[in-house]
């Protein structure tokens, strides 16, 4: 049998209402865009993106020659 519980059957009317907006939506105005500005953005990024490769590179060759060094001296 189906348990006939209050909650079950209660309605409410208030999320069944189709709410309107109060105030229309703005939308923004166009702005112009500079395509030089975005390249240069592109440019600097990738050229930061290189320094951070050499310096992790350069760091791990250092790293292999000091413990290259270290292991000829200590055998």
């Amino acid at each position: 049998m189906r348990k006939n519980v209050f909650y079950n059957d209660k309605i409410n009317y208030e999320e069944l209402k189709i709410r309107k907006l109060d105030t229309p939506l703005k939308i923004n105005p166009k702005k112009n865009v500079d395509i030089n500005m975005l390249l240069n953005r592109v440019k600097t990024k990738k050229l930061s993106e290189k320094k951070e490769k050499l310096i992790f590179s350069s760091i791990g060759f250092l790293i292999l020659i000091v413990m290259g060094i270290f292991v000829t001296i200590t055998s």
